[in-house]
């Protein structure tokens, strides 16, 4: 089976693939966050691994690092902790950039404090999103770029996303009397309301 997912504001879908009797079906699950009003104005969860094969162009670096970014959905104020370690060059700026995919680069948002002149150290830094910018970051659009004296336009990269709000561990999907059972199992629900299931064989619906 194979799955994959991609957010869409407060719904994430689960796509997975399977073949019985010969025949291919995948089945799409929406993931519905829970939109209470008590829920509306939460802490978001937004984490980056960062490395060179993430640079655009890539960079050939032994260096990584991770950031944990928290956001407040109704102000936009946002924190953020992280650390670096086994750069190549020594660290000379570290910044928020945005919005752009994964693919391309983009201006710095906001500059970051970090240990400077090093091959490593730490993360930190604060500030407010304007709605655009909150927009912006919730849909992946925003990064963690750390430069070096190696690699001026950035060492190691990282882009800031989202956790689903499940984490799915088992999924099975068998037949009985021309009829298919699915059966699923999670490890954990955030503020997640349940599952809406569509089933497609072929290009049918």
């Amino acid at each position: 089976m194979n799955n994959c997912y991609a957010p869409t504001g407060p719904n994430y879908f689960l796509t997975y693939c399977y073949s019985i009797f010969g025949k291919k079906y995948s089945i799409l699950f929406a993931l519905c966050a829970l939109l209470s009003p008590s829920l509306n104005a939460a802490t978001r969860t937004l984490s980056a691994s960062l490395t060179g094969g993430a640079e655009n162009p890539a960079v050939m670096t032994m260096g990584s690092g991770s950031a944990t970014l928290m956001l407040d959905d109704v102000s936009g104020a946002w924190s953020l902790t992280g650390s670096f370690t086994g750069m190549t060059g020594n660290s000379s700026a570290a910044h928020i950039h945005g919005p752009a995919p994964t693919t391309s680069n983009a201006g710095v948002i906001t500059g970051l404090i970090f240990t400077s002149g090093a091959t490593a150290g730490s993360l930190s830094g604060s500030g407010t999103l304007t709605s655009a910018q909150m927009m912006d970051i919730l849909a992946g659009l925003y990064y963690v770029n750390i430069h070096s004296s190696f690699a001026g336009g950035g060492e190691v990269r990282g882009q800031l996303s989202e956790a689903l709000p499940i984490e799915l561990i088992k999924f099975n999907a068998t037949t009985s009397n021309n009829m298919v059972q699915l059966t699923w199992q999670t490890a954990n629900e955030i503020n997640f309301k349940g599952f809406d299931v569509q089933k497609s064989e072929g290009n049918n619906e």
